[in-house]
């Protein structure tokens, strides 16, 4: 077979109406890229002829492919015309990551449930694969009884070859391609013994010497785990550890958790959404091209953390001039009068420091009566520690909403007698008190697709950044996104 009737059997694998819905798919996720309709036709061409086969990727070569006379039109797509390259990325990396097998984020060695895989099987008894692409075996099957399985799908259905990205093939209709594959599979399920194995002895060498297991630095310990930060301690000892874990998203004892700390350079998380498809961002490091540094963003992932399933993946800004500017925007909107008058508002008032003091009176009643309960024979030890653990929890609870109530009452002062709003702003080093000024005034933050990059000043940095992406939304019934000079 000839190289161009090599092409031709490709060519004619492919069903024309799956690809062109497909194509269509990908034409839609594209739209938003283009600001004019004559850029998204002529780039919805240039994508078409690069996925023709034979076709050279040069504007001559695919101008010719699509019907273009002159590859006029694709020169100015790619030299002159205005267009989101960072987002048309973005919504090829979400159409593949949608049509693409994945790993659900397990690694190559993972023994966790794989459904992507189980719909390949699917696939190839349904007589709709004739090959597989995959970066490398492991990859595609990680034991030698999933390597059979397709091996014994190869004979009854259309499903010849595997290929890896290391150039390496498998023809599961002869010999030596079957061979190839259960080989490949036997030496990478070996490599994975090799490295558990290796993993347990050094756990256990680490273990017999008193060493920890290693992983980032725990709260009270100082780097290496093994000396302890009393600072820290004596937080941890002054909550205790039966009631540590019910308190432990509380702002009082996430202050103290941050004191001493760099404020981090996500503040926006949980606060900024995607305008796309409106789950949240979340801050990560990019690098645009190979050779430049990195730098940290606000993406919509499309596999996401524990609090979210996934994203669209289509959606990505620059996360220090995303801070910048709606820290600027808080700044504008508001007064020196309004932030004290704001911060007034939430400041505890005598009835509900009332109320909790009583709450804590009686939750201390409660558990002085549990200990004459089991005096009495009324409760056994169980029944004593399950009682005495959630009084003590809810005790703990009451506890920190009062000392809230006394941080939010000692931030008000601090703004409206010793600083303007800006230094202490600059002054809090911590995540809490920048925090609670947001939850106070912002109540949500959209980030829109944009084409435009204009340049801005951020603390003295040029970077590009579209104002006119971001929304916020301002508590009270006030929205809008106030210009920033």
């Amino acid at each position: 077979m000839t190289h161009n009737e090599n092409w031709a059997a490709c060519a004619a694998s492919v069903d024309p109406e799956w690809m062109e819905a497909t194509f269509a798919e990908l034409a839609a996720d594209l739209a938003p890229v283009y600001r004019r309709r004559d850029a998204r036709a002529n780039g919805l061409l240039y994508v078409r002829g690069l996925l023709m086969p034979q076709v050279a990727g040069n504007c001559w070569s695919i101008g010719e492919a699509v019907g273009l006379g002159r590859p006029y039109r694709l020169h100015h797509l790619l030299e002159r015309a205005a267009w989101d390259e960072d987002a048309a990325r973005d919504a090829v990396r979400a159409f593949l990551a949608r049509h693409l097998g994945a790993d659900g984020g397990a690694s190559k060695y993972s023994k966790k449930e794989r459904p992507d895989f189980r719909g390949l099987i699917e696939l190839v008894r349904e007589n709709k694969v004739d090959a597989i692409f995959a970066t490398e075996v492991e990859r595609l099957v990680r034991q030698p009884a999933q390597a059979e399985q397709l091996i014994d799908l190869a004979s009854p259905t259309n499903l010849r070859e595997v290929h890896l990205t290391s150039e390496e093939s498998c023809n599961l209709s002869t010999r030596n391609g079957v061979y190839r594959l259960r080989q490949a599979v036997n030496l990478a399920e070996r490599e994975s013994r090799k490295t558990s194995e290796r993993l347990r002895r050094k756990l256990a060498y680490r273990a017999r010497n008193g060493q920890t297991h290693g992983g980032r630095r725990c709260f009270g310990y100082k780097a290496g785990n093994m000396e302890i930060d009393e600072a820290e301690a004596s937080i941890l000892r002054k909550w205790g550890t039966s009631c540590l874990p019910a308190v432990v998203q509380r702002d009082c004892l996430l202050g103290q958790f941050a004191a001493g700390r760099k404020a981090r350079k996500y503040p926006l998380t949980g606060r900024v959404y995607c305008g796309k498809c409106g789950f949240s961002l979340n801050g990560e490091t990019k690098r645009d091209h190979p050779g430049r540094p990195l730098r940290p963003v606000y993406h919509c992932r499309v596999q996401g953390d524990t609090r979210r399933e996934h994203g669209c993946g289509g959606m990505t800004i620059n996360a220090d001039a995303l801070n910048w500017y709606v820290r600027e925007s808080i700044f504008d909107h508001l007064g020196p009068e309004k932030v004290v008058e704001l911060l007034r508002d939430n400041e505890p008032g005598s009835d509900k420091l009332k109320r909790l003091l009583d709450q804590r009176a009686a939750q201390q009643l409660r558990l002085d009566s549990l200990v004459d309960d089991y005096a009495a024979g009324l409760l056994d030890r169980a029944e004593l520690s399950r009682a005495k653990a959630r009084a003590q929890t809810e005790l703990s609870r009451i506890n920190g909403e009062i000392e809230l109530l006394g941080a939010r009452k000692r931030r008000t002062g601090q703004l409206s007698v010793r600083e303007s709003l800006r230094q202490t702003w600059e002054a809090s080093e911590g995540i809490a008190w920048r925090g609670a000024l947001l939850d106070m005034v912002v109540e949500r933050i959209d980030v829109f697709p944009g084409i435009g990059k204009p340049f801005v000043n951020v603390d003295g940095v040029i970077m590009r950044f579209d104002k006119g992406r971001v929304a916020i939304t301002w508590r009270k019934g006030e929205s809008a996104a106030p210009s920033v000079a």
